[in-house]
């Protein structure tokens, strides 16, 4: 019987071997030549040339070379989506510094403990979260300096500088360090969403996130862009950015742009009618998205007073979309011709599967990408299980982290000998070469021996019409062990718990029906990027 390992069916790509402002910086420099515009402001409609782009990045250099900053140190940026974020992190790795994102909504102690575990020296951010930085930095002996992006004052005397101060600086004061080691030194520190577990900073080097970049264009301009119709032209296309920022999906997208001489379309946050207002005026044919984003598409009356025919393809990712949902949203975006799918992680550098426009496979995470292999083992045996069985899913690549800062147990813990990234998802393969996640390990609930997928029952509920939105848990229960409780939001207030317990049931196997009950909630809590925050459902739960 054949087994579930494949390698990717892509020609690989060349790996990168030199920093990464050093491998893509003629790109960037044509683009600018060529007047194209890096960036669109989403709200106000302001542009940004390549030009104005890279004059930032340089007075950045220029700075962080006034105050020392240099070779291994660390930059952190606390700003909603704005176009001097990838100018910032151009700016800090060309110093040979490591980027490492935070979150706006992060608070002093979730700050300080990023900041105290990678001794960062400076923190770029937006004004409102500028008193939380003050706080934080109390905690954190080696920050000194502070940049604020939308603010134009400085404060010497507290080292706080203003972004527009900087921008006033030569560029011909910057020193470009390009003797770097690709494959050992960092380029940024993504810290992992922490659903599972206390936050980790995952080290990327600048053969990670410049491969991945090489990886990510190959199949993007390959497998995705290639078969639009019209002909898709880099010059001439808009992308929506709502994704944030400081998470490596959002991130790599925009750079996906960025080296491809496209224009980012930036909205700073979701705001759901400007979401859709920017598809229509700037007639995106591409859109990254989240689970969360779809649902609020597939639900909402704003949809009909908006033009969205251009919307050909939308990429989801970061969290599974079930086909109950695609479908959905194929019925609310009636010319939309795909939805597709992507897989990947923090410690991944970015993308691991994803889908191939024209090949429409409900419910996968698509093909593996170039220099990308995969095998799915018995999480006990450890052994490569037959094709088609579930296990959990173990990739390879040049793009895989080195390891968790200050964490060798955790690394040893993810990352074989044999340098396989065990992922902690569970999935199977079929085939034709396609992977399809079933959960995450962690998440599953064990009912009487049985184990019972928390995304199954949440595609089941999201097919309900009445339900906005929907999360499953497993709960301890005196005589099955566990069993699924169900979190809803509905749109219907006369909607009962009996009759969301018979249309779950009437779709589902009896042990998993939702034992543990159903609650109704305002929201279901979310991280920035879409995942459930489950361990929040659980910490609230009353054992039964």
């Amino acid at each position: 019987m054949p087994l579930s390992y494949i390698k990717s069916d892509s020609a690989p790509v060349p790996i990168v071997t030199r920093p990464f402002h050093v491998e893509f910086n003629n790109d960037l420099q044509r683009y600018a030549n060529e007047g194209r515009t890096a960036f669109i402001c989403a709200e106000t409609g302001a542009k940004t040339s390549y030009t104005e782009f890279l004059h930032a990045a340089d007075c950045v250099n220029a700075y962080l070379k006034s105050i020392k900053f240099g070779y291994k140190d660390v930059a952190a940026i606390i700003t909603p989506n704005c176009w001097e974020f990838p100018a910032i992190f151009l700016g800090v790795t060309s110093r040979g510094g490591v980027f490492s994102g935070a979150s706006p909504l992060f608070t002093e102690t979730e700050l300080s403990q990023q900041f105290q575990d990678n001794g960062c020296k400076v923190v770029f951010c937006a004004k409102d979260s500028l008193q939380t930085v003050l706080r934080t930095r109390k905690l954190c002996p080696k920050l000194k300096h502070i940049v604020v992006i939308d603010n134009a004052l400085s404060n010497p005397a507290e080292n706080i500088t203003s972004f527009p101060e900087i921008l006033r600086l030569s560029p011909a004061d910057r020193e470009v360090i390009s003797s770097l080691n690709a494959a050992k030194d960092l380029i940024m520190l993504p810290y992992s969403s922490g659903t599972t577990g206390k936050p980790k900073g995952v080290m990327l080097t600048h053969q990670n996130w410049g491969t991945v970049m090489r990886i990510n264009n190959k199949h993007a301009n390959e497998k995705v862009f290639s078969n639009f119709s019209p002909k898709w032209d880099w010059r001439h296309e808009n992308i929506l950015f709502v994704l944030p920022y400081y998470h490596v999906y959002g991130f790599g997208m925009l750079w996906m742009s960025l080296l491809n001489g496209g224009t980012a379309v930036v909205m700073r946050k979701f705001v759901p009618e400007l979401l859709l207002k920017t598809i229509q005026n700037y007639r995106i044919r591409f859109a990254p998205l989240v689970p969360p984003i779809m649902v609020f598409i597939c639900g909402s009356k704003l949809v009909k007073k908006y033009d969205l025919t251009s919307l050909e393809f939308i990429l989801s990712a970061a969290a599974p979309a079930g086909k109950e949902l695609v479908q959905e949203l194929k019925k609310a975006l009636p010319s939309l011709k795909q939805v597709g799918q992507a897989y990947g992680l923090s410690e991944t550098s970015l993308v691991a599967h994803c889908s191939i426009f024209g090949e429409d496979v409900p419910g996968s995470s698509g093909k593996l990408v170039p220099n990308f292999e995969q095998k799915i083992i018995d999480r006990d045996s450890e052994k490569i299980v037959p094709l088609g069985e579930v296990g959990e899913i173990c990739v390879r690549s040049p793009t895989i982290t080195i390891g968790y800062l200050n964490r060798p147990v955790e690394t040893a813990e993810t990352i074989d000998t044999e340098g396989w990234l065990h992922t902690g998802d569970l999935g199977y393969l079929d085939k034709n070469g396609y992977t399809f996640i079933v959960d995450r390990a962690k998440d599953l609930i064990k009912v009487k021996g049985l184990q019972v997928a928390p995304a199954e029952l949440e595609d089941i509920l999201l097919s309900h019409d009445k339900i906005k939105d929907a999360a499953v848990v497993g709960i301890p229960h005196a005589r099955f062990g566990e069993a699924p409780k169900a979190f809803v939001v509905k749109t219907d207030s006369m909607l009962t718990a009996q009759e969301v317990d018979e249309f779950v049931s009437a779709k589902c196997a009896p042990y998993k029906r939702l034992v543990g009950g159903i609650e109704f909630v305002k929201e279901i809590p979310k991280s920035a990027t879409g995942k459930i925050l489950r361990r929040q459902l659980r910490d609230s739960r009353a054992k039964l």
